[in-house]
């Protein structure tokens, strides 16, 4: 797991904060760029095991505050990696993701704001 992108999206959570892909890859200095393909592939992998690890841990998906510049929205990779963890639902449609969404960025600032946990606990 990308330790320095998970306590990065920690603090941004910690203050209620959104970012999408771009500048996530710029201020953790991953060097990719979104407008291409593999790039995407990259960062998708870098966030899927941050999901996946913090929904081993119980706590709401992390990598719910990362947006589309353009959607404002997580990509469609992410409802396809809640869906193989079972958190949501296969295929959901687009009402289905912006409420999921909601919810979730909702719960990750909630938890992350409230939290006594440090970024470097679990």
């Amino acid at each position: 797991m990308n330790h320095k992108v998970r306590d990065y999206l920690i603090g941004l959570a910690k203050n209620r904060s959104l970012i999408n892909y771009q500048e996530l890859s710029d201020v953790c200095n991953l060097g990719l760029d979104m407008a291409k393909r593999s790039d995407r592939g990259k960062i998708t992998k870098i966030l899927e095991d941050i999901a996946n690890h913090e929904f081993s841990e119980n706590r709401p998906i992390l990598s719910v505050i990362i947006i589309g510049k353009a959607s404002n929205i997580p990509g469609k990779r992410f409802y396809s990696i809640l869906s193989e963890i079972g958190v949501l639902k296969r295929n959901p449609d687009q009402k289905e993701k912006i409420m999921y969404f909601i919810d979730q960025v909702k719960a990750v600032h909630n938890y992350w704001a409230t939290t006594t946990k440090t970024i470097y606990e679990n």
